[in-house]
């Protein structure tokens, strides 16, 4: 009885670890309040909350909160948080005032269904939080509905912006509520319901931040607007809109601007117009240029702007910024502005998009009023800019005894490379036209140094104000000037040709395909390596190295001027016992151009 009796207790205790071990097997472990660390901080009205893994196998996390010992609640219809940080903190600066905790589930992964350990949090209160910022660029305009437009930034601590409205300026009544928009337009009916105003009425506004238990922060300056007639001002407006829609703008120029010269930086174009100021300004830019627009708002309602760079338009959204410094999405909604503000945007695509020749970057500004909308083609800045050739390279690919051959590097077939070349010690220089596939400078003497430099041009074409095409000609800087030298008179005098430690190798390359294409069969390749010695009378004045052919095989280099050249090499063929020409002749620059005349052929066995 007592064996069995042990054994029994021996199962058990054994059941028991298990289920210590595994707690997914059995009910979830339950933690005391306190292990997890939740903090509510009531000047940003956020709760920060913390945990350590409780349970090894722990690596997913499901966060839970609780107000006032209510049911275990969530902020989006499920969970406050999913996922497998072991922090999180969330905006509570909606939650009412009330005793909150924080419940943490554990999981062996987001797959799984089965809670391993729940753990709580210490209790936290949310009273009522310090309020101490002020709305910023809080703005009522008069709008063509009869009503008004309120506008300002909304708060970065989560609460709402608390409009309040007042007919004498000294009692004022909450007007409404602003949660995630920063403009609004307001129709004439809640002017009637909220202050019982009528056509001509000047009303009186001012905003603060609130939190959800109505705690105020510091209010706005009060800014008045007058209670439009809708008939009126949209009457008022169209007409404002046909007097300026035929009128110019007056352009001017500054910085040295041509649309005919190369882009600099400080190049301006500047457009005065009834509805705006803008001025398009070149300045440097991450090493590079872009272009700077101005805007000065001339009139009193909405401007909606776009940036075209080469006909293609960029959604500047965040790039606009006011005098503050602010963004301002002036691509993506109407901005209402004042008279007088000032709006500036640097954007690079305007250049880094352009091509050689002759570019346009383009400002359209529309003018808007809720359903008013003024024709853009009046409100249209142009600024044509200029981009010359780069420069590029000009490579010499040959040089011998009585020519060079100067390659230019891939352009387009607008743009032309001029040549200008002369002997080292001469002062006047001639020129030349570079084609693509080279030139080739003739009649040079051999064993002499010459100059040469080069510029890329292309023309290019536009149309002027009067509708009249004009074309011009654009041309990059010029070149460093470059030394080439042509190659020596002479000859290398061979002394002794001696070819060992010949061996004879043959590998099988096998067939390629393409596809189903035969590129080639397999075949046997056969070559022969060796060691060549050659010995020279005297060494060659001025030669940078020396060129060795082995019978009708490539040009061997070796660089360096010694009477003793020696290198390994391989030829085609099983070579071994047969007899090859061999004969030597010299470069004169170190890019291994600048070919000498040969010397005369001598012949050796090639041996083992």
């Amino acid at each position: 009885m007592k064996k069995g009796f042990k054994k029994l207790f021996a199962m058990l205790l054994a059941m028991a670890l298990i289920i210590g071990a595994f707690p997914g097997g059995g009910a979830a472990k339950v933690k005391a309040a306190g292990t997890v660390v939740a903090v509510y901080d009531s000047s940003t009205g956020k709760v920060t909350i913390s945990w350590s893994k409780d349970n090894a196998r722990a690596n997913y996390y499901k966060v839970y909160v609780q107000v006032n010992s209510g049911s275990w609640a969530d902020k989006s219809a499920s969970t406050i948080y999913s996922g497998s940080n072991t922090s999180y903190s969330y905006n509570a600066a909606y939650d009412s005032a009330g005793t909150y905790r924080i419940r943490i589930d554990e999981f062996a992964s987001s797959a799984s269904a089965s809670v391993l350990t729940t753990q709580y949090s210490n209790e936290y209160v949310i009273g009522s939080a310090s309020v101490t910022a002020t709305p910023t660029n809080f703005k009522v305009v008069a709008n063509t509905n009869g009503g008004y437009t309120i506008s300002c930034d909304l708060s970065t601590d989560g609460y709402a912006t608390l409009i309040e409205a007042s007919k004498d300026g000294k009692t004022f009544v909450d007007f409404d509520k602003l949660y995630d928009r920063d403009i609004y337009d307001y129709a004439v009916s809640r002017y009637k319901d909220k202050l019982n105003s009528t056509v001509g009425d000047t009303n009186y506004f001012r905003a603060c931040y609130v939190t959800s238990d109505g705690t105020k922060g510091p209010y706005t300056d009060v800014v008045s607007c007058k209670y439009e007639n809708f008939e009126e001002m949209r009457a008022k407006l169209i007409e404002e809109a046909e007097k300026i829609k035929n009128t110019p703008a007056t352009i001017t120029y500054e910085g040295g601007y041509d649309v005919t010269k190369p882009l600099a930086a400080g190049m301006k174009k500047i457009f005065d117009h009834p509805a705006y100021h803008v001025a398009i300004e070149c300045i440097n830019y991450n090493n590079s240029y872009a272009f700077k627009y101005t805007l000065t708002t001339k009139m009193d309602g909405g401007y909606l702007i776009s940036v075209d760079a080469n006909g293609r338009y960029d959604d500047q959204d965040d790039d606009w910024k006011d005098a503050n410094g602010n963004s301002v999405a002036f691509a993506k909604e109407r901005v209402q502005a004042k008279k007088g503000e000032v709006y500036t945007l640097i954007t690079p695509q305007a250049y880094t998009r352009s091509t050689t020749g002759h570019n346009t970057t383009e400002m359209n500004i529309d003018l808007v009023n809720n359903d008013i909308y003024f024709d853009a083609a009046f409100l249209t800045s142009t600024f044509d800019f200029s981009v010359a050739p780069s420069l590029g390279t000009l490579e010499v690919t040959k040089a011998d005894t009585k020519s060079i051959t100067l390659v230019p590097g891939i352009e387009t077939s607008a743009v032309s490379t001029k040549i200008s070349y002369k002997k080292k010690s001469d002062k006047t220089w001639k020129t030349t036209t570079a084609s693509s596939n080279g030139t080739t400078i003739k009649g040079l003497k051999a064993s002499t140094e010459y100059q040469y430099k080069w510029t890329k041009t292309c023309r290019a074409s536009y149309k002027d104000d009067s509708g009249k095409e004009v074309t011009y000609t654009l041309t990059s800087k010029e070149s460093a000037v470059k030394t080439v030298k042509t190659g020596l008179s002479t000859k290398p005098t061979v002394k002794s040709v001696k070819i060992s430690k010949a061996v004879h190798k043959r590998t099988w390359v096998p067939a390629q395909w393409r596809d189903t294409k035969l590129i080639h069969k397999g075949y046997w390749n056969d070559r022969t390596t060796f060691t060549l010695t050659i010995k020279l009378k005297k060494k060659v004045k001025g030669a940078k190295g020396y060129i060795v052919q082995v019978g009708n095989n490539d040009p061997v280099y070796v660089k360096g001027n010694k009477t003793t050249i020696k290198f390994q090499t391989s030829i085609k063929g099983n070579q071994v016992g047969n007899k090859t020409k061999i004969k030597v002749s010299t470069y004169s620059n170190a890019d291994k151009t600048g070919t000498g005349a040969y010397s005369k052929a001598k012949s050796s066995k090639i041996k083992k």
